[in-house]
């Protein structure tokens, strides 16, 4: 990513510069008119500064008590998940009294998913450098690798990992037996196995005793239930919207209409707050999705809020939340016209969220996923799943929120680096993510940010999935930006700098691709991804609206043995830096006035875009293009922050080659930040390998 000092100058991130650059409310630009309010991004919105060593920490865990107290010792090639997943269990922190467990230089050994469900948590090692810092090293055990892959081997087949149930209990007057019978699908654990998991632990009591019963390795599959609609007991179908009208709560206001049967809703104020819509036929007819076995049955629309309060009026209870809904809460998917599909019918849901994790950081850490068969040579610009069964992520945030990774480094992980599955007001600041095992069918390889919310943030860098209100800045990366679909809108993209090489192409692939039925795909990735309706609608959707994108600097080659010149496809004929300095709103407003959505189109709107593929350098800012607002302008450096001078100092990090924790392999470096309401990710370094 790049940072501009000038108009026509710029100097590239490294991973220090959250130490130079305030991130917090104290250098954020007020709201600006016809745009996306961004201000509230990150840790504590802003509010707060990352917590250190000298302020709020109320207990600390040393090294030295790691081993002797939990047998947590490096470099004597034993086992230390138990040991570090026991210390974090008995030392939760509590409000502005953070526990901070000290990690100690050496290679702690793990071998199964490590759940962050403390409140108030800090990790912390002795750095990231494998020479003298922390090294996390991972080998997933058997029960942790996934035992059942898709038919051609290439992903994990969720479907198929199942887990059933059938025991008998006695009744609540002892005179009689009840049967309980059923069965959970892996589905359950999406976005798959980690290294570490951020969220919740805790079973939903419906699911205690089948929980119990499941073997070693599906057992997992309950973990964090106590957050999932369908812990629901009441006989309603999970916590659903009111089924009485056919919009339970209007986009653009701030209350939400229940479903009066549902007794078991309880919205005091603070209250962490889940809102689901359905997507419906007549979406997909809007995006004129071609294939009807892509009109499928799931919840499009998400969103994260706190309720401010609850109460009855003459229409119904409700509760009320902390800002604006974003989309209309259709009651369900044959809401409006819309017609069933799949012989099946999705209800909105009004969620609280149950035991939603917070105030946790992970820090100043090594993380590999050591797969001693594999080479990190083939690994490089490959893009399949080298690994199929051990695709674990580093890092997953699911229900998470007010938490951060910070000053970390990853090397070949399993999967995504960073995931995140309804997360909201992170940061993820100063980390360098270097290469993964698996970047192919099934998803896999990315820096995913899917559901997540209000947060300042190798095969992609992704918005995806209701995404919506996140900043991602000051990159430097050699893969794309990607909106990856599932209506994320209302992102800002600036100060971003990628040089995407000609081989960041699907088709530099030798196994398990990301094409159809896990094979190739032609063309090659462009900077910018954008997900069109009908290409995406499988398995999420179009992209959504008003997606900004500003000052960025992105070159990439477009055919084999070009050098990498000036990306221009949709923004500007001048280049990505205009003398007007325009912005760029992605996926609408297409009208000035920023009040109306348009699908990109390449005739005028009477046909929308298929497939971006073919279409990465048209220009969709003028006739017959639609879908790109290019007429607004700013004059300053950034529209997030208020000074950015600090970040001239920080030089490129650039083809840097040779051998790490002995793998050689070359590969290109660079910082990244995400900031967002619900998510920030500040000045991390992503790296496609």
């Amino acid at each position: 990513m790049k940072l501009f000092t000038v108009v026509t100058a710029f100097a590239i991130i490294s991973p220090s510069l959250a130490a130079l650059v305030d991130l917090t409310s104290s250098n954020r630009r007020a709201h600006i008119e016809g745009l996306p309010d961004w201000s509230k991004a990150g840790y504590e919105k802003g509010l707060k500064a990352l917590p250190s060593d000298d302020t709020l920490i109320g207990k600390t865990i040393t090294a030295a008590q790691l081993a002797s107290t939990y047998g947590v010792i490096t470099d004597d090639g034993k086992d230390d998940t138990a040991g570090l997943q026991k210390a974090i269990e008995e030392n939760p922190g509590s409000n502005d009294a953070f526990t901070l467990i000290l990690l100690p230089q050496g290679t702690i050994n793990l071998s199964f998913t490590i759940y962050l469900s403390s409140n108030y948590l800090i990790l912390r090692g002795a750095g990231n450098d494998p020479s003298s810092g922390t090294i996390l090293s991972f080998r997933p055990d058997k029960n942790t690798k996934y035992d059942v892959l898709n038919v051609n081997g290439a992903s994990w087949d969720q479907a198929n990992t199942t887990v059933g149930w059938a025991y008998t209990e006695p009744t609540d007057n002892s005179k009689g037996i009840k049967e309980f019978s059923g069965s959970a699908l892996g589905g359950w654990l999406w976005p798959g196995r980690s290294v570490f998991r951020v969220g919740s632990k805790r079973i939903a009591p419906k699911f205690v005793t089948p929980a119990s019963l499941a073997p070693d390795n599906r057992k997992d599959i309950f973990y964090g239930s106590v957050n999932y609609h369908w812990r629901n007991d009441t006989g309603i179908k999970g916590f659903m919207a009111d089924q009485s009208k056919e919009i339970a709560g209007h986009a653009g206001t701030r209350k939400v209409y229940i479903n009066p049967e549902n007794n078991s809703w309880k919205a005091d104020p603070g209250t962490d707050v889940w809102i689901a819509a359905p997507v419906r036929s007549v979406d997909y007819d809007s995006w004129q999705v071609k294939n009807p076995e892509y009109y499928q049955n799931e919840f499009m629309f998400q969103d994260w809020f706190t309720a401010t309060g609850s109460g009855t009026d003459e229409q119904g209870s409700f509760v009320e939340l902390d800002h604006d809904l974003a989309f209309d809460v259709y009651s369900s998917s044959t809401a409006g016209g819309a017609t069933q599909m799949a012989n099946d019918t999705y209800y909105a849901k009004v969620m609280p969220i149950e035991d939603p994790v917070h105030h946790v950081g992970i820090e100043d850490i090594y993380l590999t996923q050591a797969m001693p068969d594999l080479s990190v040579a083939d690994a490089n610009k490959n893009y399949g799943n080298m690994a199929p069964e051990s695709a674990m992520h580093g890092i997953v945030f699911r229900y998470a929120r007010d938490s951060w990774v910070r000053n970390i480094q990853t090397f070949m992980t399993g999967s995504h680096p960073i995931a995140t599955e309804a997360a909201r007001n992170l940061q993820i600041q100063d980390n360098i993510f270097d290469g993964a095992w698996n970047k192919g069918a099934g998803g896999n390889g990315y820096l995913r940010g899917s559901r997540v919310w209000d947060s300042l943030n190798l095969r992609h860098f992704t918005f995806q999935w209701s995404a919506m209100r996140n900043v991602a800045t000051m990159m430097n990366m050699t893969n794309d930006l990607n909106l990856h679909g599932g209506q994320e809108g209302y992102n800002l993209l600036e100060l971003n700098y990628v040089s995407a090489p000609y081989s960041h192409r699907a088709g530099n692939c030798n196994s398990n691709c990301g094409g159809e039925g896990g094979s190739q795909e032609g063309g090659t990735w462009a900077p910018i991804y954008w997900a069109t309706g009908n290409k995406a609608s499988k398995w999420s959707g179009a992209s959504g609206p008003q997606n900004v994108f500003f000052r960025n600097y992105m070159i990439k080659a477009f055919t084999a043995g070009s050098s990498q010149t000036d990306y221009e496809p949709v923004l500007f004929q001048e280049g990505w830096f205009s003398l007007e300095q325009n912005l760029a709103i992605w996926m609408g407003p297409e009208s000035k006035a920023g009040s109306q959505y348009q699908h990109l189109s390449s005739s005028g709107g009477s046909d929308l875009l298929v497939d971006w593929e073919g279409h990465q350098q048209d220009k969709f800012m003028s006739n017959p293009g639609l879908g790109i607002n290019g007429d607004m302008t700013d004059t300053q450096i950034s529209l997030f922050l208020r000074d950015v001078t600090n970040g001239t100092e920080i030089t490129r990090y650039s083809s840097i080659d040779g051998s790490r924790s002995g793998a050689g392999r070359h590969a290109s470096l660079g910082t990244f930040s995400l900031l967002g309401y619900s998510i920030c990710i500040a000045l991390l370094t992503a790296v496609a390998v």
